[in-house]
């Protein structure tokens, strides 16, 4: 007989607000396959699905890095954590002629995390060149869920020596169907010999962090603590820092629908080695991006079941697009917000021309989710579909007709007045 899990157990985990039917069920879950979780801080799973080989560039020899000197306190910890793993069998004394040096990195708590400098070893490493997929085709991934849950793998780097995150996320509609899917989350787990550390796993939530992303029931939001971080970014006094600021705000250009003639200014101070005046233009421009990041929307997860809608615009500022579904209320709501400035022979186009540029943009911009799915565009430019419908295109145009063919879309007209939504960068004034 299986002994139950003990209430001081359960209790190190962190569990959303549900109904007491599903507690019992999770309970009896987590009972089912307790042997997972490293409950006392003192196991740790060793996988025997694979072995990592490190593989090392023809004629490169041997590296041997001296220790870096550290404080009596930090050798005492050291040592602490050397025998430690010796007695887990993570690691085993060695003569090695490859060597490199351990840092200790102090934490929040006050305590050390140790790591080892592999620097000079990487250096000599043949690359791994497995394709990572994209943050914004994960995000798609989460489809429609609402119930998240986050499993934390207990020193996943020495369980999993491959793996490059030690975090789990599991996503689900409903409530019953998460237990189901952290089941068969466990069961790989389990047959993979690994253990979670229960203290940082949580169940059955509403929202969850995901790679620089607040994922909530209801779409996905910015991060506050990356938002923060911005926010509190002092004034650039060099290009360097100007360039980093522009880095952590592009991060989230997805939230703002008119980030590219926002962000001009600050660009224009980055296309010159020599340092630009700043000007109140570069201020308005700095400070309008930490207002805008501060009160980013709620953007929407894409259903592919319902047709998505693509509002378009176009001005002597710049492009700019939303994709856009309904919701339930018949309410367009944004998935992502998409814009750029225009290169110096657009410039010269007439108005229906760049209209036409703003839609080939916005469906090049787009088309891992409108290929292969009905959709509407709309403009506020009528001429437009008169120009994409002409009998006999020539040039560019032409082109453009050519690209669009592989899509199935119509186009409405929208007013100007009504299109406001996406009729942004004309008034700008940049």
């Amino acid at each position: 007989m299986v002994e139950p899990l003990k209430k001081h157990l359960f209790s190190k985990l962190e569990v959303g607000e549900v109904d007491k039917e599903i507690i019992i069920e999770l309970r009896r879950l987590l009972n089912k396959y307790k042997e997972i979780f490293d409950w006392d801080n003192d196991t740790i799973g060793h996988t025997k699905l694979l072995k990592h080989r490190i593989i090392i560039e023809d004629n490169a020899h041997p590296i041997s890095h001296r220790p870096y000197r550290i404080s009596p306190i930090e050798a005492e910890y050291l040592q602490k954590e050397l025998d430690k793993y010796c007695k887990l069998g993570v690691i085993a004394p060695s003569n090695s002629p490859w060597a490199a040096p351990v840092i200790l990195v102090k934490k929040k708590n006050g305590d050390y995390r140790m790591v080892i400098d592999y620097r000079k070893l990487n250096a000599i490493t043949k690359k791994d060149a497995y394709p990572l997929p994209r943050i914004d085709d994960l995000l798609d991934t989460l489809g429609k869920a609402k119930i998240f849950s986050a499993l934390d793998m207990r020193a996943g780097f020495h369980q999993v020596p491959l793996e490059q995150d030690n975090d789990l996320n599991v996503y689900s509609l409903n409530h019953h169907q998460h237990l189901n899917h952290l089941e068969q989350v466990f069961q790989c787990i389990l047959a993979a010999n690994l253990k979670l550390n229960p203290e940082k796993c949580f169940f059955f939530k509403d929202h969850l962090k995901f790679l620089g992303y607040m994922v909530t029931k209801d779409g996905i939001q910015t991060d506050p603590s990356k938002i923060e971080k911005i926010v509190n970014y002092p004034i650039p006094k060099s290009i360097t820092q100007v360039r980093a600021f522009l880095g952590l705000a592009s991060y989230y250009r997805r939230f703002i629908k008119n980030f590219a003639a926002i962000a001009r200014p600050l660009h224009d101070q980055t296309k010159t080695s020599k340092n630009i005046p700043w000007t109140q233009k570069t201020t308005d421009s700095f400070e309008k991006l930490k207002q805008l990041l501060t009160t980013a929307p709620v953007l929407a997860r894409p259903d592919f079941n319902k047709p998505f809608l693509l509002v378009t615009d176009a001005s002597k500022a710049g492009l700019g697009c939303i994709l856009t579904q309904l919701d339930e209320n018949g309410h367009e709501h944004p998935i992502v917000f998409a814009s750029r400035a225009l290169k110096a022979n657009e410039a010269n186009y007439a108005a229906t021309k760049l209209e036409c540029l703003a839609v080939i943009w916005a469906v090049k911009q787009f088309r891992p989710y409108l290929l292969g799915q009905k959709f509407t565009i709309i403009t506020d430019h009528s001429a437009l579909n008169g120009l994409l419908k002409a009998s006999n295109p020539t040039g560019i145009i032409a082109r453009w007709i050519t690209i669009l063919t592989e899509y199935e879309f119509e186009i409405k007209y929208r007013p100007g007045r009504v299109n406001e939504s996406a009729d942004f960068l004309s008034r700008l004034g940049y």
